[in-house]
């Protein structure tokens, strides 16, 4: 399918599935990253943590809502 400006490719239920699953691995490795970080002490990792639980938390908006994410639909911050 080619993109063309203004058209929002939809996800096929192969593709929601896959990114439910790509969600779910981000949601629980994060997780686990971030009470590892408490548990030991190490920023670093909580960081990533945090950033890898956002970046999980996308692709369950992109699996919900069932199209790639496009520019300001990143930000969850972005003026309407």
């Amino acid at each position: 399918m080619q993109h063309r400006e203004g058209h929002k490719e939809r996800f096929s239920t192969w593709d929601r599935i896959i990114a439910v699953a790509l969600a779910a691995v981000w949601i629980v490795a994060s997780t686990t990253a971030i009470l590892l970080s408490f548990r030991r002490g190490h920023w670093s990792v909580l960081l990533v943590g945090v950033l890898g639980l956002c970046y999980g938390l996308l692709w369950l908006r992109a699996a919900r809502t069932g199209r790639r994410l496009h520019g300001e639909e990143l930000w969850p911050w972005r003026r309407r």
